[in-house]
C-alpha cells in the first residue's frame, strides 16, 4: 500500500500543472525521507538481517535458540527491502530532476526549448518556469546557439508571452540576451513583438551599450584599422578590468607590456605625453609597475596623491620608488602636499609588463585570479562566465595593487592634465572675461560674476549671476551653483529611474556607417540630419511604417530603391515609399550629409527590416 500510493504521488506530481518545480520537488524530497525512514524500520523489524543487527534472537518450542527464520520469510523480508529501495531512488531522482530544471541545470530542458517550444503545454507553464538565474523559456530560446536556430524557438515561444520584456534575476530581457548573443533574428522579433530596446539591467547597460561603445570608437576621425576589444560583463570597478584584459593579452603574448589610460582624461601637450610613455615603456621593462605623477598645480581635494620615495638609478630620466598611495585629502594636507614637492597627482595611467601584474594580482588578490581561472574553463557558457564575473567584489586597482606592491615606479610629469571630473572642468580648459565668466555659445550676459555660462544652440541671456552656471544644450537645461555642480549625477540617477528618454537616448547616435542627428520630431514625423562617412554604406532595409524623403546637402548619394540604382547631388532629393527596399552609400571621397524626413504612423527606430548588411550586425555584443 505504501509503494503504491508513493508510486501513484509521482507520476501524478510530474504530470500535474498547477504546482512549479520548487514545490514538486520538496514535496517529492520529504516523501524520499518517509520512504528511506520506513525501509530503515522494515529492515530491522521485519528481516533476517535486521534480527542480527539488532542482536535478536529465535526461541523455538522446545526453548531452545535458533538463528534463522523461515526461508519464506528470508526472501519475502529482502525482496520488499529492495522493492522499497527501488521506490525511494525513484522518487528521488523524480525530486532532483524537478530541482534540476528549476536550478538551469538540465540540458534537456533548455534542448526541448530550442528544438520543441511545445515541450510546455500551457501559456502558464511557460510563464511561470524559472531557471536559478530567474530566466524564462524565452530567455533561454533568445540566446539559444546558432545550432537551434533552424527551429526557430524564439518565434514559438514568444506566442506564449503577452509581455516580451520579461525580467531575470539581474533585470535583464529576452531581448538582452538574444543581443548579447548575436541572435539578429530573435532581435527583430522581439522588437516587433514590442521588446523595448532602451530597458537596462541593474547595472545600466541595455542590450547595444557595448555595441555602441565599439562603434563609437571607429568612428573617430583615424580609427585604428586592427583592433581587439575585450568587454567586460559587468562593472566591476578597475582591478577586475584591468586584471580580466592583462589575462587575455598575456595568453597572446607572455611578454607583452600593457598600458592603461582613462578614457576621459585630458592631456594638453601630445609630445610631452609620448615621451612619458616611452619612458614608461623602458622602466616596465625593468619589472616595475609604473604610474605617472602628474606635478601639481594646485591644492586639490580632489585627486588621489602618489609620494615618491628612493629614487631609481640608471636612468635618463627622473622616476621614483612609489613610496604611499594618498587618498583624497582634506585642504590643509592638500597644501602641504603642494608645498613639499614629493607629492604627485595620481592620473590613474600604468604601464607594465603583463606577468608581472598577474604576478601581483595573485599575491595581493588571489580570489580574483581564481574567478578568472574558473572562467577560463570551456565546459562554461558565456552566461555561466558573465554570473561568475558578477560575483567579483568592484576593488580599485589602486587600492587592490598599487598601494600594496613593492614593485610600483612613479615618473613624474609636467604635461597639462585633468580627470574632467566635473563642468567645473569647463573652467580649466576656456578663458575668463573681465568679470572671471566663462561664456561660450549664443549668450548675452549683463553684469554676471564668476559664472559659467553655456549655450549649444538658442540665445541664452543671463542679468546679474554671481558663482552660477547655465549649461544649454538641446535637449536640456542645466541652472545651479557653481559649488552644487558635482551632484548633477543626482539628476541622472532620477532620468534613469524614469526611464527618460533624455537618459536613454542620444541626439546624435553613431553606426558603422556615420551618425545621425535627430533635429525634430511630432506626431507623424520626424526629421534627421544624416552624415554618411566615405566608402560608408546603411544596411539594405525597408521600413513598414513611414516613407523617407532625402535632400542632398553635400557629397555624393547613391541610391538603390528596390531594382533601381542613382546618384543624386547637392540640392536634389527623392523619396522612399513604405515597405519598399532601399540603400544609401556614399561613393565619394567626402562626407555626405543630407536631411531625412520622415513621415508615417510610426517613426521610431526598431520599424526596420534589414536584407543585407556589410556590417555584420549580427556580431555578439
Amino acid at each position: 500500500a505504501h509503494m503504491l500510493f508513493t508510486f501513484s504521488l509521482s507520476f501524478l506530481l510530474t504530470k500535474v500543472d498547477w504546482l512549479n518545480s520548487l514545490t514538486k520537488s520538496y514535496v517529492l524530497v520529504v516523501f524520499s525521507f518517509y520512504l528511506m525512514w520506513w525501509s530503515y524500520n522494515t529492515f530491522v523489524r521485519y528481516s533476517f538481517l535486521g534480527d542480527i543487527f539488532m542482536g535478536r534472537r529465535k526461541e523455538s518450542a522446545d526453548g531452545k535458540r535458533v538463528d534463522l527464520i523461515s526461508t519464506w520469510a528470508l526472501l519475502i523480508g529482502q525482496w520488499r527491502a529492495l522493492l522499497i529501495c527501488f521506490v525511494f531512488f525513484y522518487v528521488l531522482g523524480t525530486a532532483l530532476k524537478e530541482q534540476a530544471i528549476l536550478a538551469g541545470k538540465d540540458l534537456l530542458m533548455e534542448a526541448q526549448i530550442a528544438q520543441s517550444p511545445d515541450y510546455f503545454e500551457n501559456r502558464d507553464e511557460v510563464n511561470r518556469v524559472r531557471d536559478r538565474f530567474g530566466q524564462t523559456p524565452l530567455h533561454l530560446a533568445a540566446s539559444a546557439p546558432q545550432g537551434y536556430r533552424d527551429y526557430n524557438p524564439t518565434a514559438r515561444i514568444l506566442a506564449y508571452f503577452e509581455n516580451p520584456d520579461v525580467l531575470d534575476t539581474m533585470n535583464r530581457t529576452p531581448l538582452f540576451n538574444a543581443a548579447r548573443a548575436g541572435n539578429l533574428e530573435d532581435v527583430k522579433l522581439l522588437l516587433q513583438a514590442g521588446a523595448n530596446p532602451n530597458l537596462a539591467d541593474r547595472y545600466g547597460h541595455t542590450p547595444a551599450h557595448a555595441s555602441a561603445i565599439k562603434t563609437h570608437l571607429k568612428n573617430q576621425l583615424e580609427p585604428i584599422e586592427k583592433i581587439n576589444y575585450i568587454i567586460e560583463p559587468a562593472p566591476r570597478n578597475t582591478a577586475p578590468a584591468i586584471a580580466l584584459a592583462t589575462q587575455k593579452i598575456f595568453e597572446l603574448n607572455p611578454d607583452a607590456t600593457i598600458a592603461v589610460f582613462p578614457s576621459d582624461h585630458y592631456i594638453g601637450d601630445n609630445k610631452k605625453f609620448a615621451q612619458a610613455v616611452a619612458n614608461a615603456y623602458k622602466l616596465a621593462s625593468l619589472n616595475y609597475l609604473v604610474t605617472f605623477g602628474i606635478k601639481p598645480t594646485r591644492p586639490e581635494t580632489g585627486f588621489g596623491y602618489i609620494k615618491a620615495g628612493k629614487a631609481i638609478s640608471g636612468l635618463n630620466f627622473s622616476a621614483f620608488q612609489a613610496e604611499k598611495f594618498v587618498e583624497k585629502p582634506k585642504f590643509e594636507m592638500a597644501k602641504k602636499f603642494f608645498q613639499s614637492k614629493k607629492y604627485y597627482w595620481n592620473g590613474g595611467i600604468f604601464i607594465f609588463k603583463a606577468k608581472l601584474m598577474l604576478e601581483e594580482l595573485k599575491n595581493w588578490m588571489p580570489e580574483l585570479i581564481q574567478i578568472l581561472k574558473e572562467m577560463n574553463k570551456e565546459t562554461l557558457t558565456s552566461k555561466e562566465k558573465s554570473f561568475l564575473f558578477e560575483k567579483i567584489t568592484p576593488v580599485s586597482i589602486d587600492y587592490g595593487v598599487m598601494e600594496k606592491s613593492k614593485r610600483v615606479a612613479v615618473i613624474p610629469v609636467d604635461f597639462p592634465w585633468s580627470d574632467v571630473g566635473t563642468l567645473l572642468s569647463l573652467e580649466e580648459f576656456n578663458p575668463r572675461d573681465k568679470n572671471g565668466n566663462v561664456i561660450k555659445g549664443n549668450v548675452i550676459d549683463i553684469g554676471s560674476q564668476n559664472s559659467i555660462i553655456f549655450a549649444e544652440e538658442k540665445l541664452v541671456a543671463t542679468i546679474g549671476l554671481k558663482e552660477m552656471a547655465v549649461i544649454d544644450t538641446h535637449d536640456a537645461t542645466l541652472i545651479t551653483p557653481k559649488r552644487r555642480l558635482q551632484e548633477v549625477k543626482d539628476i541622472v540617477e532620477i532620468l534613469k529611474k524614469k526611464k527618460a528618454e533624455e537618459y536613454f537616448l542620444p541626439r546624435t547616435v553613431e553606426r558603422p556607417w556615420g551618425t545621425y542627428t535627430v533635429l525634430g520630431k511630432g506626431q507623424g514625423y520626424k526629421l534627421k540630419l544624416v552624415k554618411v562617412k566615405p566608402r560608408g554604406k546603411l544596411s539594405y532595409q525597408l521600413h513598414k511604417h513611414r516613407s523617407e524623403h532625402w535632400v542632398i546637402i553635400s557629397g555624393i548619394a547613391r541610391i538603390t530603391r528596390n531594382k533601381e540604382v542613382f546618384e543624386l547631388q547637392p540640392n536634389q532629393s527623392t523619396f522612399i515609399p513604405p515597405s519598399t527596399p532601399h540603400r544609401l552609400e556614399n561613393p565619394g571621397k567626402k562626407l555626405l550629409k543630407l536631411i531625412e524626413v520622415q513621415i508615417g504612423d510610426y517613426v521610431e527606430e526598431d520599424d526596420i527590416i534589414r536584407l543585407d548588411d556589410i556590417y555584420g550586425r549580427t556580431e555578439k555584443i
